[in-house]
């Protein structure tokens, strides 16, 4: 819905009449309000930014990336075998990271099933 869609045709019309006037009598506000070509860039920018972070926030919360940590600290692990003990550890961090967030899947999906911690344990 439109901010003036409230209005009736009569005063839809009189908003026009007085932008209009206000656009001729004033060439400075006019262009602010048509905006330069670095706000709008800025404004696709920032509209841009929100969408990415949208998208994380989504990859995030459904936390099977955690498959992806595993994989990668694993691989870590491997290549850090060549390379340096630090990049080992480093994968072994991550590959736990990973792991604690693949097992929290599997808590929250048993709790959501119904499946107390007695079930569970046995």
């Amino acid at each position: 819905m439109t901010p003036d869609a409230r209005l009736s045709a009569a005063e839809r019309a009189a908003l026009a009449d007085l932008e209009a006037a206000a656009l001729a009598d004033d060439p400075v506000f006019a262009s602010r309000l048509r905006g330069t070509p670095v706000s709008e860039a800025m404004r696709a920018v920032s509209s841009a930014r929100l969408v990415l972070r949208r998208g994380w926030v989504r990859l995030l919360c459904v936390r099977w990336w955690g498959l992806v940590m595993v994989v990668a600290g694993l691989a870590a692990v491997i290549g850090g075998l060549a390379v340096s003990l630090a990049v080992s550890l480093a994968g072994v961090a991550v590959s736990g990271v990973g792991l604690r967030v693949l097992a929290e899947i599997v808590v929250d999906r048993s709790v959501r099933r119904g499946v107390g911690s007695d079930q569970a344990a046995s």
